[in-house]
């Protein structure tokens, strides 16, 4: 009876390690840029904001992913861009705040590029989105 006591106490302590993360969202936003094509990408986030930003996310290798925390100033507009040659590509509009939102961005090829935002409080898992 006691060894089930503290397997049942170790299991609530490591769930609520998993999910301790998480309260980091509150006042964070982020993105997770995915690069599933077949070449590297090169890429920037610019967000409209007050102001402007730019955050140059460098290259990103085929089947690789990055996470990145975003810092806009009350409500913004994310797009990424993508370059392809000497220009950049702009894609997605999506509406983030300075906490609480999350930007799925899905790069096929300088001209394909997805954007998805949630809001991810209680439904992912800080730790697996920044380690994975």
């Amino acid at each position: 009876m006691r060894k089930l006591a503290w397997s049942i106490l170790a299991a609530i302590l490591l769930a609520a390690l998993l999910v301790a993360p998480n309260l980091l969202w509150l006042e964070r936003s982020s993105a997770r840029i995915n690069n599933i094509g077949a070449t590297e990408v090169t890429l920037r986030i610019v967000m409209s904001d007050d102001p402007a930003k730019t955050v140059e996310l460098g290259t990103l290798a085929p089947g690789a992913s990055r996470f990145q925390w975003i810092h806009p100033v009350g409500e913004a507009t994310l797009g990424i861009e993508v370059r392809d040659g000497a220009e950049w590509q702009p894609h997605c509009n999506e509406y983030v705040e300075a906490g609480m939102y999350r930007v799925e961005i899905t790069v096929a090829a300088p001209d394909q590029v997805e954007c998805r935002t949630e809001l991810t409080f209680l439904n992912r898992l800080l730790v697996v989105d920044y380690l994975f």
